[in-house]
């Protein structure tokens, strides 16, 4: 334990994981980002963005919520399809060929690639797929989780749970990113060196809310805490602390645990790319929730103009009148002792409303989502485009869910070899690679006709075929031969008629005279 740990309960010392001036400035961004998610505006005012009298008046203010959707179709497009996660030994190449020499029955070659099928099990199982045939819904669950994440704060974390005494795998626990920190090497922002996990938790003392913190600091052979990038040897400790409601102090929970590898437990990556810093840049920048804030506005702005021209203000200027209000029965005759006129509510509703359009193509610019990927019905084309133009139309969509899945992909690859390796060390030097699918639909029948045109010009294998059609190679092959064999039982039992070959292979016969010249049979041309 380093003397800052020792210092922090006792008083002795400045807190040295504090926050900072930056940080306190991050958690006001994430909080306000939060609430644009929930369309909770300036903290759930309902006197905002107009004042109203409510009992007396109907409420003028439309809260339109373009954050949300813009937030959620982000995380649909890179974790709504299935995500696949795979381990590999080397590249495609040597594992076909370990593939082929286990079939021939090579020696050592059955091993390896029965070694192989334990590690993508032990994967899947941890990811969330139990079986081949089970679903993924666990592990796209926890990845959108994780999307969601950095999408409104800009960073995403995720944590390794293992207890080797209590636990029959890992489990893998997306963090709240308003509740974790990061201090990264002094000439390196980009490399963590301490990770800071503070919340509020419920008090003992009845009194409030104490706060829970717990540390995990890189730290050398001898214990020391570094500031420097992990080495082969180094460790992490990991030191819980807590704060009494009302105390200014950190005091030390229980004994230090030590994370016995060069990386921690807790890992992170960038929603989006942004230079200089560990952290990200979100969807929901402050640009993008002021011009939010602002079509609530104008919107409120339009609806109390409409409803000051559905119930107008009346007044009358005659002296001495009393009458304070008007009841009228339909079908009868209004008799007033005065002259009533209303007052008149002039407004621009068509150039208000023309404005809060060019407010929602503005959104729509900023946050790279166009608005029929809203599902907005008026933007949406008439006439069938082509697969290049609904690309183009989602160019800007696009291009950061490519960027995104660079930043997601490598946390992803980098917490699976941790995975492997804390299961088997020998497992540490296997490839991880990611299937990802194509977010934008597509044309099942012209998909089928370019991959057979690929299979025709040979340049493509049947299982590279299989991805780009967005199937599970194994998965099919295993039930395939698991059909093939169910209809060699049932062909053995007499419950079944032989495959016949398909009908666009000829076949050959032998000839009934006896001629030694084959007779082709099958399609006639």
């Amino acid at each position: 334990m380093g003397p800052g740990l020792a210092g922090m309960g006792m008083g002795s010392e400045r807190d040295p994981y504090a926050p900072t001036a930056a940080e306190v400035q991050r958690a006001r961004a994430m909080r306000r980002a939060w609430d644009a998610y929930a369309g909770r505006w300036r903290g759930g005012n309902p006197q905002w963005p107009l004042l109203w009298q409510p009992g007396t008046e109907a409420d003028p203010n439309v809260r339109t919520n373009r954050c949300g959707p813009a937030v959620d179709t982000d995380c649909s497009w890179l974790f709504g399809a299935s995500v696949g996660v795979t381990v590999q030994d080397g590249d495609a190449e040597d594992a076909e060929a370990e593939a082929a020499e286990a079939q021939a029955g090579e020696p050592g070659a059955a091993a390896r690639a029965q070694q192989l099928a334990e590690a993508q099990a032990y994967v899947d199982a941890v990811w969330g797929v139990s079986t081949d045939r089970s679903s993924d819904d666990d592990r796209m669950t926890l990845l959108q989780e994780l999307a969601l994440q950095g999408a409104v704060t800009g960073t995403a974390f995720l944590k390794v749970v293992w207890d080797s005494a209590q636990m029959d795998y890992p489990e893998l626990v997306v963090l709240d990113s308003a509740q974790v920190r990061v201090i990264t090497a002094p000439h390196h922002a980009k490399v963590a060196v301490a990770y800071v996990v503070e919340y509020a938790v419920p008090g003992q003392m009845g009194r409030g809310d104490d706060t829970y913190r717990q540390v995990h600091q890189l730290t050398a052979r001898d214990g020391t805490p570094v500031q420097r990038r992990p080495q082969p040897g180094d460790t992490w400790t990991i030191t819980d602390f807590l704060k009494l409601a009302g105390g200014t102090l950190f005091t030390q929970v229980g004994q230090p645990q030590t994370w016995p590898f060069p990386w921690a437990a807790i890992d992170g990556c960038q929603h989006l790319v942004q230079a200089g810093g560990y952290y990200g840049r979100p969807r929901l920048t402050d640009d993008l929730i002021t011009l939010n804030e602002t079509l609530c506005l104008v919107a409120s702005n339009i609806n109390k103009i409409g409803l000051r021209h559905g119930h107008p203000v009346l007044f009358t200027v005659l002296a001495g009148a009393e009458r304070k209000e008007m009841r009228h029965t339909p079908g009868t005759i209004l008799e007033v002792g005065a002259p009533i006129q209303a007052v008149q509510a002039h407004g621009d509703l068509q150039h208000l409303m023309q404005f809060a359009a060019d407010l929602r193509a503005d959104f729509d610019e900023s946050s790279h989502i166009p608005s029929q990927a809203f599902g907005r019905l008026h933007d949406l084309p008439r006439l069938p485009q082509s697969g290049v133009a609904i690309r183009l139309g989602y160019g800007p969509l696009l291009a950061d869910i490519i960027k995104e899945r660079r930043t997601y992909g490598a946390l992803l690859r980098r917490v699976t070899r941790h995975l492997l390796a804390l299961r088997n060390p020998a497992w540490a030097g296997y490839d991880v690679a990611l299937g990802w699918q194509d977010p934008l639909p597509a044309d099942d029948l012209q998909k089928a006709q370019v991959l057979q045109t690929y299979r025709s010009m040979g340049i493509v294998s049947l299982e590279s075929a299989a991805a780009m059609a967005g199937l599970d190679w194994d998965l099919q092959q295993q039930q395939l031969r698991e059909e093939d064999a169910e209809q060699v039982r049932a062909v053995m039992s007499g419950q079944g008629l032989p495959s016949l070959p398909p009908a666009d292979q000829p076949t050959t016969m032998t000839p009934m005279d006896g001629s030694d010249q084959p007779v082709a049979s099958g399609v006639a041309g």
